[in-house]
């Protein structure tokens, strides 16, 4: 299988989208701090560094937070978007193959 920039730009893609969630949620928790929220280790963490540079409840937390989110939201949909121009597409047609497939008598094992 040949390795192409694209298979690079998915995997930088999926990186992208994980970082923002953990912002994303550690945007919430620094603004919410629930009970549970150290229970969400990496974005409790980053929560919590948050808070100690002055991230609280204000406008501007919410519009960040909407910015994050909106932008997690396209990366994610993009990535999807992408899926059957790129090696990805295996991770759907692998299964759909394994369904379709007569299964294999004794003779012909």
């Amino acid at each position: 299988l040949v390795t192409n920039p694209a298979d690079y730009a998915m995997l930088i893609l999926l990186f992208v989208i994980g970082i923002s969630g953990f912002l994303i949620e550690a945007v919430r928790l620094a603004v919410t701090t629930p009970e549970h929220g150290g229970w969400s280790f990496v974005g409790y963490s980053l929560a919590l560094l948050l808070q100690t540079i002055g991230v609280g409840a204000s406008p501007s937390t919410e519009t960040l937070y909407l910015l994050l989110w909106v932008g997690h939201m396209l990366l994610a949909l993009g990535l999807i978007g992408l899926i059957p121009f790129t090696k990805l597409i295996h991770v759907l047609l692998a299964p759909i193959n394994i369904i379709l497939t007569e299964p294999l008598t004794e003779t012909e094992v």
